[in-house]
């Protein structure tokens, strides 16, 4: 049985889910707790992290109700419910948009707290915490004027880097990026994307979590000003910048912001090129270009044009990138696109700095195959192929293996069977009837199969309106992508399969995973069936053992598949937050009988008291 690459303590939680972290004894565990990759966290006042523990919430909701009720709410079964029906909600909403783990501000849990009792129809009780927040912040207000300015430094913030070191956060350079991405667009506030970074940064916080905060605080503005796209496009390229930076400074941190980059533009340029060329990426006749001139010609301010969704959708599909790292910045692609178009002219860097000048500036877009392909080792920059199959055997065959071939490297296939004749006609060389086009279209199927990569149409796929089959998809569907975010369904291609297939069956899997033995999957191989996750951590940080894509054929039993974490969670009609509960807490501590008639959860008594006893409570009121 494969297994995936998460423990069943590990697996990522349902928004619906309660989080219960541990609640360690010594300090030093519960900073350990608070900064752990995968958990939730929550950011105090004064920018120190500690464990997210729901416990807390349940407990001042209740101070709240009994500052309403007087003491002799604690007796009453009523007000327990509540309160654990609310805390339930509000932990359900914090962690929403975190269902990979992250940090949350304390004052947005309080702002959840506040709603939850408002939709609950507990107004008093609502007014109540409303008034105790107050107080308590005047209290702060006061402590703080008392101390003075100099009793209460800023706490400092420092950044863990992916080389190890550790830096303090550069607020002056924050400041400049975020005032970079506004600057020259209606209706947005640098100061208030700045605010809503800080709130999110802890010390301790990683330059990835980092970096997804700046792009989250303009990308969460969407629904109220629309010119926030722009921002977190431009917040994104420069988690770009950063990533394509560093991967060509084989690893040194590297940053840099807009203004910073249209002076680097040209050397890095030059890099990009030696760099995708070396590792077999990019055609090495571009090396003969003249790269300072073509470099020279790069328009950095036409960076500033995209939108979030043009430039997130570069990055995930067409950016060149080596071992998951993109090193391909938005004017390198136009002007490396350019190159491909240009290899063959005369006067070629003329050429491409025209069809770069053309291409960057959106009045013209090749098609996605050019986009791909143009430059690199494999230049098929055609989209469709149009054919005619002459009236004879060999010609019949060769179109086949030409369909092959296009196929294999991209291409939408038209065959012109006109020529070919028809059932019954006379066949001079046997003296006998042909069979027609028929038999031979079957051939031209299979073949068309068996070069293409497909799943069982049976095979569930999750989307924006729940778990659908592949062929319940339909064009205009969003669909839980590669990268955990939902895209939209372009197109749709069905056939009938008679390609070899493979049934894999996955650990906490409801059903086997069926696929052609040629599709790709991200796996990781050669780990025994049953050694334990910290060993297998331990040869991943040693590059004992590393993922790649391997064909799903050459699967064998204790290899491990990745499985998306998703990063955006969308309510689904019908599936309650109890339900997605107990799902992830079947996922996790759940077992089934061989005959898949009973089920069962596993616990620890004292630790899962709170999952145990919402699994009794759940089947108790159905």
């Amino acid at each position: 049985m494969m297994q995936d690459t998460q423990n069943p303590s590990e697996q990522e939680m349902p928004a619906g889910a309660s989080v219960q972290p541990p609640r360690p004894a010594a300090a030093d565990a519960a900073s350990i707790s608070a900064t752990a990759p995968g958990g939730y966290k929550v950011i105090r006042r004064n920018g120190k992290v500690t464990p997210f523990d729901d416990a807390k919430i349940e407990l001042a909701i209740t101070k709240a109700f009994l500052d309403v009720e007087g003491r002799s709410g604690a007796a009453s079964s009523r007000i327990r419910e509540v309160v654990k029906e609310i805390t339930e909600q509000v932990v359900a909403g914090v962690t929403r948009s975190l269902p990979g783990g992250g940090a949350v501000h304390i004052e947005d849990i309080q702002d959840y707290v506040e709603l939850a009792l408002m939709r609950a129809g507990e107004h008093k009780v609502a007014r109540s915490y409303v008034l105790y927040r107050e107080e308590r912040a005047q209290a702060r207000a006061a402590k703080q004027a008392a101390a003075g300015a100099e009793a209460q430094p800023e706490s400092t913030i420092h950044v863990n880097f992916d080389d190890g070191s550790t830096h303090a956060l550069d607020r002056e350079r924050l400041e400049r990026v975020i005032g970079e991405a506004c600057t020259g667009i209606d209706g947005v506030t640098a100061e208030q994307v700045l605010q809503d970074t800080l709130r999110n940064v802890y010390d301790g916080i990683s330059e990835d979590e980092l970096s997804t905060a700046l792009v989250l605080s303009a990308r969460q503005r969407l629904e109220s000003e629309p010119n926030y796209g722009q921002v977190a496009a431009r917040l994104l390229l420069d988690k770009l910048r950063h990533e394509a930076l560093t991967f060509l400074a084989d690893g040194s941190v590297e940053y840099a912001t807009h203004t910073e980059m249209a002076a680097r533009y040209p050397d890095y340029f030059k890099d990009y090129i030696a760099a995708g060329v070396q590792r077999e990426l990019l055609d090495e006749k571009l090396l003969e270009f003249d790269l300072d001139q073509l470099g020279q010609a790069l328009l950095a301010e036409r960076d500033l044009q995209f939108t979030y969704l043009g430039m997130q959708t570069l990055y995930d599909r067409y950016f060149i990138h080596y071992d998951g790292t993109r090193f391909e910045l938005p004017q390198a692609f136009f002007m490396r696109v350019a190159m491909g178009l240009a290899i063959n002219e005369i006067e070629r860097e003329q050429r491409a700095i025209e069809f770069y000048q053309l291409l960057s500036s959106f009045d013209f877009m090749s098609s996605t195959p050019t986009l791909f392909n143009s430059g690199t080792l494999r230049p098929q920059l055609s989209s469709c192929y149009l054919t005619t199959v002459p009236d004879d055997l060999h010609g019949i065959y060769e179109a086949i293996q030409d369909n092959a071939l296009l196929s294999k490297f991209a291409g939408g296939l038209g065959n012109d069977w006109t020529p070919v004749r028809a059932m019954g006609a006379h066949i001079k060389g046997t003296n006998g009837k042909s069979q027609g086009v028929v038999p031979f279209l079957k051939v031209v199927n299979d073949t068309a199969v068996a070069v293409n990569q497909c799943f069982a149409p049976d095979t569930q796929v999750h989307t924006a309106n729940g778990v659908k089959s592949i062929k319940a998809i339909k064009r205009g569907d969003l669909v839980l992508g590669q990268r955990g975010e939902y895209r939209e369904v372009t197109s749709k291609f069905a056939y009938n399969q008679t390609a070899a297939m493979v049934e894999l069956n996955v650990k906490h899997s409801i059903e086997p995973l069926r696929v052609t033995a040629g599709h790709p999957l991200w796996a990781l191989r050669n780990v025994p069936m049953e050694q334990a996750c910290e060993r297998t951590d331990a040869w991943l940080a040693k590059g004992k053992v590393k993922p790649e894509w391997t064909d799903a054929g050459e699967l064998t039993r204790g290899d491990y598949v990745a499985q998306v974490i998703p990063k955006e969670v969308v309510p689904v009609t019908g599936l309650t937050e109890d339900d997605a509960r107990l799902y992830g807490i079947l996922l996790g501590d759940g077992h089934l009988s061989k005959d898949g008639q009973q089920w069962g959860v596993s616990g620890n008594p004292a630790a899962d008291a709170g999952h145990l006893q919402f699994v009794r409570d759940y089947l108790s009121e159905r």
